[in-house]
Order: C-alpha cells, then structure tokens, then sequence
C-alpha cells in the first residue's frame, strides 16, 4: 500500500489544480487560499502561474514550487513584492521557499517590518530559486529579495537576472540588526546593482558571482562581523548601458565592484574575492575597491586576503584598482606598478597595511633626517611666522612626543630624494584643532604634484598612519611633512610622536636613524639617554652630541665629535 501525502500537502495541492493556470484574474486566490489552511504552497512540476497581487505569507509559510514558474503581471508597479511578510500587524514570519522561478518585475520576497520591531524576527531559507525580469530595462525597485531585521536565514543556490537591484539586506539606522546570514552560491547577472548590505551582523557571502553591473556589493553602513568569500564581480559600468547603479545605493558605489561607505561602523573581511575586466568601450568604471572615509579610526576594520583586482577596466580612464579614503590590510600580491593604482588623499584618518610576500620589496632606513618633528629642519616656505613646537614627556623626563601649534600659514616640512616604487610615508600621531596637513608632494619640471595629502586629524588618539604612495622615477625629490590652512595662531595644531619615510610597504615598526639631525637640541630626556643628535644650523659646522645620564634620572647634551 503506498504511503499517504500529509493532508496538508494534500490540501495545498488540491487548490491549486482546481485552478486553471493563467486563467482570468490569475492564481492569486489559489496561493491565498492555499497559504491560509494549511500555511503550504505546493505546485505542480512545469506548469506556470499568473499572480496580480501581492501574496501575504502567514506566519509559518513553505513554499514548495517542484520546477513551477510563477508570473507576475503588475503592470508599472515595478516595486511590488511577489510574497510579503503580513505588514498590517507586523507578525514575524518563517518561509521556506524552494525550487522555482519567477518572471516578471516585482520584488520576489519582501520580508521587512513598518517599523523597528525589537522583539520580533523575520527569517527565511530559500533554495534554488530564480528570477528573471525578462524586461531588459532593469526597472527602478525591482528586486530579489528586500529584507529587514532578518535572523538565521539562509539563501542559497539563487539565479538573479536583469532587475534594478539584486539583494537588499538590512535597514538603516533605528532599526536593530539582521544577524547570522548565510548567501551562498548565488549569481546576479545584468542589474544596475548587485546587493546593498546595511545593518547587518555575523553575516557569510560565499560563491557570490556578478556579471555586468554598474556597481557589485555596496557596503552603505554599520556591517559587522561580515566575511565576503570567492565573491567575484565582472564588468563594472563596461558599457553606457550600465551607466548608473541603482537609486537604492549610494551615489558614491556607482563604478565601483566593492563599495565601502564614508564615516560608517564596518568590520568585513573580504577573502579571494576578484574583480575582472570584460573589456568595452565607453565605460565608467571607477573602483576595484572603494574604501570610505574614516572619521573614528575604532568603527573601521577592512581585510583583504589573496584578492585579485584589474589594473584597468572597461576603457575607463577613472578607474583605480584601490580607492583609499580609511584604512585597511591587504595580504596577497600587489601587482600594482603606476601612480594611480593606489589613491590616498582624503579628509580623515588614512592607513594601510600591505604584506605582499610574493613581490617582497625589500625595505629602507628613514630616508628622513629623523624621526622626530625637529629634525624637519628649515621651513619650505620662508613667509609666515615658524610655528611653536612643544616637547611633551612624562614627569618633564620620559619623552612622548611633540605639540605643534601653527602662527601662520606654513611649511614645515623637508626635501628628500626618494626611490623608485612603493614608498610608504609612516606616522605615529594625531590632529589637536584645526585642518593639520600631512603631505608628500613630488617636484619636477611639471610643478608640485601631491602623492599623499590627508587632513591629519583622527579621533583625539594616537594612531598610526601608514600610507603607500606609487614613485615612478628614481631619485625623485620630494616635499615631506604638514602644512596647515589657517593664518590665525593656533588654529590649526597637532601632536606626533615619530615619523619616517622609507622604501616599500608599512612595518611593523617606525624605523629611526641612528643619528638624528636636528636644527636645535631637543630637552635632554630619558628618550634621548645613549642617543646621538647631529646639530645643523646655518653658518656653523655641524656637530654631534651625545645624551649622558647624570643621576637621578637626569640627562645633559654632550659634545661627541665632529664629523
């Protein structure tokens, strides 16, 4: 005797036969109907279903669709939702949607609540499903799936074809976090954008694949705790066609194939993950990576492990493979030869970190005369009152560092001839008032160009800022150390500890020159006890002095030698 269906199966099945496919007014009171007893959708294998109204899910929903195609005609109601949570009591809903396909524009799942709700949840498990608008317009609001305060949810083995915006997860701020989601195995082919990710922690994107975008996976704010596995994103804004990303994502992710967002809470770690260039003609592209601005150095946390991005894309003349406005590290090959590979200039707090064992650029001393703010000798700049530097120590022996506080527009800064390749400019430090710049500007026969400009200012912490910077011709001068942007005496100041320029990539630890060149003796302190200082100043011979200990933990200068 054969085993019996469960009589909710059974139910949900019987209600759907009894209805012609794409019969006047659609399928719409079948999947109500269905959904409402027995909380089941069950359709038949191959055939295809019209729907012309939303179809509220109930609290528990299985959605089993056995190779079905479900057809949405809302006319130009193009953000309408296939299947929706219930939005007039807010009710948390559990779905279960699996194997079938959806035609037609509309927003197939629509699981977010009318307002924050902290006690309730959404979740979801869907499995091979696909969408396709068959449109080709990729229609404003049209989606996959759109979801809010979601927990415990997985998606997996998803086809998503021509729509405005692939995935929308999260919510902005005021609502709590979607937390431990999992997307695997998913493609997302011709959108103006592949997935928006706000408001999420404890979440995996693994085997994600885009394919002809404006823009691939905007990170908009406040993400934590998110790795990015083989994500791969192909053809960024390649044609004018893909000219635009989607409304729904920041205007700043346009171009770019991984988009971080200014100023916002992030945590992500991205591992072998790629961009490739399809070719094209009249393409947009402008970013491998974007990395935001990094106003509170704490709330950024950006890691890149074995990733691959293009040194050009789509015959885009705007397009960098790195855009640095905050911080990050990077571990893997840096194939990455010309000026503009690497952009970091900005208004915030800039540091990164590469480790690149595979090129293995071997490092220099301090190419600067030290690595203390006095030894930025003579002021470039001749005009202007000098500003005031203050030695700052502990108990007035124990040195930390130094206050500068500018009287005028100024330079204090030095010339240096520097190699060719990565240089990295590595200081230890942070902005007290004002609009303190540290910069590195080449001089040739062109006229000044900035490598690196960034308003050093930070958080009120000590922070190390490490910035790598592309030199192409050997030997080149450059003009390093800060300036600033205010005549008014001591509106712009900041404090630092140490600062070095030197060949290749970030270390782990500010290099520092055996004899510091100084203009004036700093306050002999412990810091400075078995040291040497070279004293330089115009019209004298220089001269090298010595820190002794006397006792009781004081010091005295001593004349060491000549050299």
């Amino acid at each position: 005797m054969a085993a019996s269906r469960p009589a909710s199966e059974a139910g949900a099945q019987n209600a759907l036969t009894s209805v012609a496919p794409g019969g006047p007014g659609g399928d719409d009171a079948a999947f109500e109907k269905a959904l409402a007893t027995t909380g089941m959708l069950s359709l038949q294998p191959g055939r295809t279903y019209t729907i012309t109204r939303t179809i509220v899910l109930p609290a528990k929903a299985i959605i089993e669709g056995n190779g079905a195609t479900i057809q949405t005609r809302f006319g130009e109601d193009y953000g309408r939702p296939l299947f929706s949570n219930n939005k007039v009591n807010d009710q948390s809903t559990n779905v279960r949607a699996t194997n079938f396909s959806v035609v037609g524009n509309c927003v197939v799942f629509d699981m977010r609540f009318t307002k924050d709700r902290p006690g309730a949840g959404l979740a979801f498990v869907i499995d091979n499903v696909s969408f396709n608008t068959n449109d080709g317009q990729r229609r404003a609001g049209t989606s996959f799936l759109v979801c809010d305060q979601v927990d415990f949810s997985t998606l997996s083995n998803a086809r998503i074809v021509n729509c405005d915006l692939g995935l929308q997860i999260g919510a902005a701020g005021g609502r709590r976090p979607c937390t431990q989601l999992l997307l695997q195995q998913v493609m997302i082919s011709q959108v103006n954008s592949a997935g928006r990710f706000q408001g999420v922690d404890k979440m995996v994107l693994q085997n994600v694949d885009v394919m002809k975008c404006n823009s691939g996976f905007s990170f908009e704010g406040d993400n934590q705790r998110t790795t990015v596995t083989d994500g791969h994103v192909e053809g960024i804004a390649a044609t004018p066609a893909y000219a635009a990303p989607s409304p729904r994502v920041n205007p700043k992710a346009a171009g770019c194939g991984y988009y971080i967002r200014d100023n916002s809470r992030v945590e992500i770690i991205f591992d072998h993950c790629s961009v490739i260039d399809l070719g094209g003609q009249g393409g947009t592209a402008a970013a491998g990576v974007y990395i935001g601005e990094c106003t509170y150095p704490a709330l950024q946390s950006l890691a890149f492990r074995q990733c691959t991005f293009p040194k050009k894309m789509a015959d885009s003349t705007k397009y960098r493979p790195v855009v640095n406005r905050g911080k990050f590290t990077w571990e893997g090959e840096w194939p990455y030869t010309t000026e503009p590979s690497l952009s970091a200039n900005g208004f915030h707090y800039i540091d990164m970190v590469i480790r690149d064992e595979v090129s293995n650029i071997p490092s220099s001393d301090n190419l600067l005369l030290g690595q203390g703010v006095i030894s930025l000798l003579s002021p470039i700049t001749k005009a202007g009152a000098a500003p005031t530097i203050t030695e700052i120590g502990d108990d007035g022996q124990d040195h930390s560092g130094w206050t500068v506080s500018f009287n005028s527009v100024y330079e204090l800064a030095q010339i240096v001839k520097i190699p060719a390749g990565w240089n990295t400019i590595d200081v230890s430090g942070y902005g007290l008032a004002g609009n303190p710049i540290l910069y590195v500007q080449r001089l040739d026969g062109e006229g000044a160009r900035d490598l690196v400009r960034v308003q050093f200012n930070g958080d009120g912490k000590e922070r190390r800022w490490r910035i790598s910077f592309w030199n192409p011709v050997a030997g080149q001068g450059v003009k390093v150390g800060f300036t600033n942007q205010h005549d008014q005496p001591g509106a712009d100041r900041f404090y630092m500890s140490e600062m070095a320029l030197y060949r290749g990539f970030a270390l782990e630890n500010i290099p520092r020159r055996a004899v510091e060149t100084v203009a004036v003796l700093p306050r002999p302190s412990a810091r400075w006890v078995g040291r040497q200082v070279l004293l330089r100043q115009t019209g004298k011979p220089d001269q090298v002095y010595i820190c002794a200990e006397t006792g009781a933990g004081a010091a005295v200068w001593r004349v060491n030698a000549r050299p």
